[in-house]
């Protein structure tokens, strides 16, 4: 499980920025780029949520409540962080993950579509998805900075 506040974003899109014409050369870089525009319409998190970047369970450790656990985890630390949301993405074709979403509350509040993103992950479909885990009122405004 990899997950951080959203006003973190920014700050961490912008360090994985800057390094990756170091990694796929200046030209790979701008392509990337370029590819993952159609993208930059769906946010990966609002600066009140609490984004779950990446979860993954092994496939032989799969359906022992592992991932049902780390979800919670996840929102134990949006709860202490006093982030009132989670938030995730996830695959149109993954279609398990999406089923545990679902049945622990989450929703589906956004979806993208691109060709790019169909060649690149085999998927064109990108699902945003949050769950609101406290009341919305003045002191979750804002998040936790």
């Amino acid at each position: 499980l990899l997950g951080y506040p959203g006003s973190q974003l920014p700050r961490l899109a912008w360090g994985m920025a800057a390094r990756l014409p170091a990694v796929l050369g200046l030209t790979g870089a701008l392509r990337l780029a370029v590819r993952s525009l159609p993208l930059a319409r769906l946010p990966e998190a609002e600066r009140h949520e609490y984004l779950i970047h990446a979860l993954a369970v092994l496939p032989e450790a799969q359906g022992r409540g592992l991932g049902t656990r780390l979800l919670e985890e996840a929102e134990r630390r949006a709860v202490a962080l006093r982030l009132g949301t989670c938030s995730l993405t996830v695959a149109g074709t993954n279609r398990g993950a999406r089923a545990l979403y679902e049945r622990l509350g989450y929703r589906v509040v956004q979806t993208a579509h691109s060709s790019a993103l169909g060649r690149m992950a085999g998927d064109d479909t990108l699902h945003r998805m949050v769950k609101r885990l406290l009341p919305a009122g003045p002191a979750l405004e804002g998040g936790a900075g």
